[in-house]
């Protein structure tokens, strides 16, 4: 295996261990921790469009914005852009 999908597969595997901890979470309490459960599915998100990015050979940037990976896939999976809404939904708040 070369080390673009390696690469990928990272991402993948870390984006796939951010769900197992959103499901860990609701499943096994009483009294899930639904901002942890948000962050993760951020988390997740983010990673599984960095992967996208390193798969179609394009520079991952460090940002956390879901909008601007998205932005950056727009010629390789178009149909991404139709979530933006629910991507903003989970960019980080400060209160």
């Amino acid at each position: 295996m070369d080390n673009k999908n390696q690469l990928v597969k990272l991402w993948f595997t870390k984006a796939e261990h951010d769900l197992m901890t959103i499901t860990n979470n609701l499943v096994n309490k009483s009294e899930p921790l639904t901002d942890i459960c948000c962050f993760h599915a951020q988390q997740a998100i983010e990673k599984m469009l960095k992967g996208a990015l390193v798969f179609f050979g394009k520079h991952v940037t460090k940002t956390h914005d879901l909008i601007y990976l998205v932005n950056q896939l727009h010629e390789y999976i178009p149909e991404l852009q139709q979530y933006n809404n629910q991507y903003e939904k989970l960019r980080p708040r400060i209160v």
